[in-house]
């Protein structure tokens, strides 16, 4: 029965992990665009023989930011729900727990009787 329990406890904490993977790796990816749009500006500074205007770096700061925000727009509610989840399974695995040594211990006493 106990064995039953871990099992059952691995796979609620298999399902959980992903959504915290999922908050993990989307900083990165937001961070990934973050330096590749700098990259695309620096390069139009780079390439550039007079001054470029503005405008000209604008497409690469704005993709550096744009990534930046759409990960942390992932990465934040994802973490948020991480923890819920987390705090909800840990819940239940006591509760579960709890119930069973319960359940065995009148098993205990019935045996002890008889």
């Amino acid at each position: 029965m106990q064995e039953t329990g871990e099992v059952e406890t691995m796979k609620l904490n298999h399902k959980v992990g992903y959504i915290s993977l999922i908050a993990a790796i989307t900083p990165m990816l937001g961070l990934f665009g973050t330096v590749s749009g700098m990259i695309s500006t620096f390069n139009v500074i780079a390439v550039a023989e007079v001054q470029p205007k503005p405008s000209d770096l604008a497409g690469g700061i704005s993709q550096a930011l744009v990534t930046t925000y759409e990960g942390l727009v992932v990465a934040i509610p994802m973490l948020i729900v991480f923890n819920i989840f987390r705090n909800r399974v840990m819940s239940v695995v006591a509760e579960v727990g709890g119930i069973t040594e319960e359940l065995m211990g009148r098993f205990r006493t019935a045996a002890g009787e008889g």
